[in-house]
């Protein structure tokens, strides 16, 4: 099975070519807004999360990651921290 996993990339992986790693500029946390936008095409006031929310919530240690491919956007997912006790991953929103 040769040439199906990469070496790992700093602060993230890369599987098959697709690059995934946790995000938090405010760059990057736009780029996924944008992203999701042309999935869903949310009506004005109902995108499935804010830029300012995904940075918080990266800011304060839960998960916001991308799948990037050639230096692409291809995917991302936010999920939070849930009890009992911080050990439990709630997904909120992941597109593709």
């Amino acid at each position: 099975m040769s040439g199906t996993t990469d070496r790992p990339a700093p602060g993230g992986a890369r599987v098959n070519g697709v690059e995934l790693r946790e995000l938090h500029s405010i760059e990057e946390l736009e780029e996924v807004f944008r992203l999701f936008d042309d999935i869903w095409h949310p009506d004005p006031g109902s995108a499935p999360i804010t830029v300012e929310l995904m940075r918080a919530l990266s800011h304060a240690g839960n998960y916001v990651a991308g799948a990037y491919e050639d230096g692409r956007l291809i995917g991302a997912s936010v999920g939070f921290l849930a009890a009992p006790a911080g050990r439990v991953l709630h997904s909120h929103v992941t597109g593709a």
